[in-house]
């Protein structure tokens, strides 16, 4: 999605994480070089039908700066991590800790195969 203008004012669309569905538009001068070529999307929503489908049994663990993440059920969140499953069940790491997560996915993968 790209950011457009309208009458030389800079907007975005406020997107959601997973599914990318727009939320809202934002408009804001001082934001420009965010806005360029750009959607903003807002890491701590979730509309219902994503939160239905992946978060009913799982936790998504999302980077805020990058907005890479990953969903993982419940049982295999609390054997990766030794923390409590959150209310929200949106959990803030870097992009380290994501890479490392889609790396274990992927060696779980191959050992199955």
């Amino acid at each position: 999605m790209r950011s457009w203008y309208v009458r030389k004012e800079p907007c975005s669309h406020d997107c959601l994480p997973i599914c990318r569905q727009p939320t809202a538009v934002v408009f804001n001068s001082t934001l420009e070089p965010i806005f360029k070529e750009k959607m903003l999307i807002d890491p701590r929503e979730v509309c219902e039908k994503c939160r239905e489908k992946y978060l009913s049994k799982g936790v998504m663990i999302i980077n805020p700066k990058t907005c890479s993440l990953v969903v993982f059920t419940d049982e295999a969140f609390n054997c990766a991590i030794n923390i409590p499953i959150p209310r929200s069940k949106i959990v803030f790491t870097d992009e380290t800790v994501i890479l490392m997560l889609l790396k274990a996915e992927q060696e779980a993968k191959q050992r199955q195969d």
